[in-house]
């Protein structure tokens, strides 16, 4: 092609035939991408080599997001079930005073066992050989998935440290008991689960102080109020009077800003200024009449507020739910007048696959102060456990977690007794000694790889943790529930 030069005149201007410029209208553009398949590039597109950052980007959560993993002593299990001695008396608390002369009278310390089922967290990941072969944007790829596989395991390790096999309540009444849980929540007992069971066992508490005055609750209700300081020092002294030394409060994101936020106008703290352009506080740590102890955002305690996204291979929704309201005569209600008024609910089934889709909204059902509500769940195939979900008042839509609830056979109906002891979508907090010999994670196997055999042209290996949390002294731990939301 020849490309000759123009001769413009005086008057700036010049002359090109319409052939010399469309000659050069054929000149490649690089352009700006494109959309569709890779084979619409034309052009100059054609010849691109594309550009991919060779680190990949990641959106969901990394290490420093685990909180109570990587400080919960950790101690070698030797059998599926783990027994541990309780001690609460090195005496039967007599007189204690002789004569001179006298025999001593004779006394004994108070002894109890106890057990923890070790549980077994695994998943499957698989590769083919070719894609093993190609070359990668983000270096080997088994690698890549091993590491993926790990952190899947450790979030499930880290959730359940806190809830597994807790927040269940046939009764209503979340006191930890487990006589209505199926077999089939193959889940460890979390923190939640065993503090709770711990408020009420006669073992779990010291013999020390009988006749000073009846034992208070390790379970704080904070009935959707926001956490504040008479809250973490009633918290600290209940735990110390247990002979607890909390040093470590898990709490959710929310909880804590919340917290945080009441000292911005307060002068119970030195003045914070506007030092270096910089503004704003964040409580990391409170001193209480038990000591100090240390507060510790935990993404994965955020409160279960609305049904997830049903997985694979879990069940159907059940059927239409039916609520129905009970006379205002029920102990253990927590429905105040304030309360009072019409509800409505939806539940979804779960199996050992997860969570599936939850059901129709109910009929409304209108409690009275001092009252509860009833909420039939129809047999529904495969569900082990039921997420219960309830409106606010007068709402039918909005629907928030209020607890599971078991059937009595697999894939049979259930029954739920809402007495509002669990107030809907509100969070827990965790405030705990967190000591070896108040709690340990016992493991018959650390997180490990095992390879599976190859029947196909693909690589497969499943990732497995064995183990259990044991919170041997549970009165030495507290729960705050039902944190609300500013």
């Amino acid at each position: 092609m020849d490309y000759r030069f123009v001769n413009f005149g005086d008057e700036g201007t010049g002359v090109t035939s319409l052939q010399e410029v469309d000659e050069l209208n054929k000149a490649l553009e690089a352009g700006s991408g494109y959309s569709g398949a890779p084979t619409a590039l034309t052009g100059g597109g054609a010849l691109q080599v594309e550009s991919l950052d060779r680190s990949l980007k990641s959106v969901t959560y990394e290490m420093k997001n685990l909180k109570m993993w990587p400080i919960m002593p950790k101690d070698q299990a030797f059998n599926t079930i783990e027994e541990y001695n309780r001690q609460n008396a090195y005496g039967d608390q007599g007189k204690g005073f002789i004569a001179e002369g006298d025999l001593p009278r004779s006394e004994d310390s108070s002894y109890s066992r106890h057990i923890q089922r070790v549980r077994f967290i695994g998943v499957t990941r698989e590769l083919t050989h070719v894609y093993t072969l190609v070359r990668n944007a983000h270096g080997d790829a088994i690698a890549r998935e091993i590491k993926s596989g790990t952190m899947r395991i450790l979030e499930i390790a880290e959730r359940n440290l806190y809830d597994g096999r807790g927040q269940y309540s046939n009764a209503g009444l979340f006191d930890g008991s487990d006589s209505a849980i199926l077999d089939s929540d193959l889940s460890w007992e979390g923190l939640d689960k065993q503090i709770r069971a711990g408020d009420a066992d006669a073992s779990a508490k010291a013999q020390a102080f009988n006749g000073y005055g009846a034992d208070e609750s390790v379970i704080r209700d904070q009935r959707g109020a926001i956490l504040d300081e008479d809250a973490l020092e009633d918290g600290a002294r209940i735990v110390y009077e247990n002979f607890g030394m909390p040093n470590h409060l898990s709490l959710d994101t929310k909880s804590h800003s919340d917290l945080a936020k009441q000292f911005y106008p307060k002068e119970r703290i030195n003045n914070m200024g506007v030092m270096n352009g910089r503004a704003g506080f964040v409580l990391q740590e409170f001193v209480s009449s038990a000591g100090a102890f240390s507060l510790n955002s935990n993404v994965f305690i955020r409160p279960k507020r609305q049904a997830k996204l049903a997985v694979n291979g879990a069940p159907a929704a059940p059927g239409a739910l039916t609520p129905s309201a009970n006379a205002p005569t029920v102990a253990d209600s927590k429905f105040a007048a304030a309360d009072a008024g019409d509800y409505t609910y939806v539940a979804s089934a779960i199996n050992k696959e997860g969570e599936g889709s939850p059901s129709a909204v109910s009929a409304a059902a209108t409690v009275a102060a001092g009252g509860s509500i009833s909420i039939l769940i129809p047999a529904t195939v495969g569900a082990f456990a039921y997420a219960v979900y309830r409106s606010a008042e007068s709402a039918v839509l909005g629907h928030e977690f209020i607890g599971f609830v078991a059937p009595a056979v697999v894939g049979g109906a259930a029954t739920m007794e809402d007495l509002n002891q669990k107030l809907p979508g509100l969070s827990q907090a965790y405030l705990c000694s967190m000591d070896s010999e108040v709690m340990r994670f016992k493991q018959l196997a650390p997180l490990m790889k095992l390879d599976l055999a190859i029947i196909a042209t693909a690589y497969r290996w499943a990732q497995l943790l064995y183990g259990t949390p044991v919170v041997f002294t549970p009165r030495k731990c507290l729960i705050f529930e039902n944190i609300g939301r500013s």
